[in-house]
């Protein structure tokens, strides 16, 4: 739970600090808030969302101990959708490699379904493939309709010594103008109600990096997630910590943001209805540096939503005996 103690470490400088009037220093809030949202419209780009669909659409289960992460039945085929049965199902058309499955993509709907009647935006390939050091890997790439470079392209493995659960991950996704390398490791801790996850993102175009590491902890109708969260360009370095919690449809939040290890701002709220905000102090914030704020708050859930289902298909085909 490292987080959550330097968390508590930068609240008591922050408090102490507060009665000094402190100011971070000068940073441009544009520049990081523009780095900020060019990653989530590669994470929100059609085709991406897209790939994160196909874990809760594909016909693609988590395969028995010793069978093939891929059905011999399904090697070369593509699998299409249907707004009839609305699932994946094999279909006659050719093109899919022959050592793996081919799926095609389709446009989603505002809530994250496959629109019906169906557009066709692209396919994503899924191949079992051979890597050293791991027990299983699996390797995925999406292309667009018409082809070209890809658009998603990454390899998860499970190492031989690692244990159930556990998976690494590298690659990248891109909406066809900006790209977006990761790589990201997740696993439990004591128990599967018990996870840890690091997740590195580089935009490196644009001279930007995130790190996050965290700590979330799992209950009926709870969540808990202890963070350390980094934003880092060519001028200002950027971290949140701390810890947001879930409790039915209310949240809480106590986390810290420093600017170059200087107290920015505190970010707090208990018991808060869901789609209401945490309370942002000092209260002199503009309203730039506010939306910025809350911008590095939702980074962890923006990275878990829209790289964590990209990834989640080939962590649970490689999360096998």
């Amino acid at each position: 739970m490292r987080p959550s103690v330097l968390g508590f470490a930068i609240v008591l400088v922050f408090g102490s600090a507060c009665s000094e009037n402190p100011t971070a220093p000068p940073f441009d809030q544009s520049r990081l808030s523009a780095d900020l949202a060019a990653v989530r419209d590669v994470l929100a780009a059609p085709v991406v969302r897209s790939v994160g669909y196909l874990f809760f659409g594909t016909p693609l289960p988590r395969p028995a101990a010793g069978e093939p992460l891929i059905p011999d039945s399904l090697l070369g085929k593509t699998l299409t959708w249907s707004c009839a049965t609305h699932s994946y199902a094999v279909s006659a058309e050719t093109g899919a490699p022959a050592n793996g499955v081919r799926l095609r993509l389709y446009q989603l709907a505002y809530n994250g379904a496959i629109e019906c009647p169906t557009t066709v935006i692209g396919q994503v390939d899924v191949l079992e493939i051979q890597a050293e050091g791991a027990a299983r890997a699996v390797r995925m790439t999406a292309t667009g309709m018409n082809g070209g470079d890809p658009l998603v392209d990454f390899i998860v493995a499970r190492g031989l010594t690692d244990p159930f659960g556990t998976s690494t991950a590298n690659g990248f996704v891109s909406d066809g103008h900006e790209r977006v390398g990761f790589q990201s490791t997740s696993g439990y801790n004591s128990t599967t109600h018990a996870s840890v996850s690091t997740t590195q993102v580089d935009d490196s175009a644009r001279d930007f990096y995130e790190t996050l590491d965290e700590s979330a902890q799992n209950g009926v109708d709870t969540y808990s997630d202890a963070v350390d969260l980094t934003l880092r360009n060519a001028d200002h370095t950027l971290e949140l910590t701390g810890t947001a919690n879930w409790f039915n449809t209310y949240r809480s939040w106590d986390e810290v943001v420093t600017v170059d290890r200087l107290p920015f701002a505190k970010v707090g709220g208990q018991m808060v209805p869901g789609g209401d905000q945490p309370t942002i102090t000092p209260a002199g914030l503009t309203s730039e540096q506010r939306q910025l704020v809350l911008d590095v708050v939702n980074t962890p859930a923006v990275l878990g939503t829209g790289l964590g289902n990209v990834l989640a298909i080939a962590r649970r085909l490689v999360d096998t005996p």
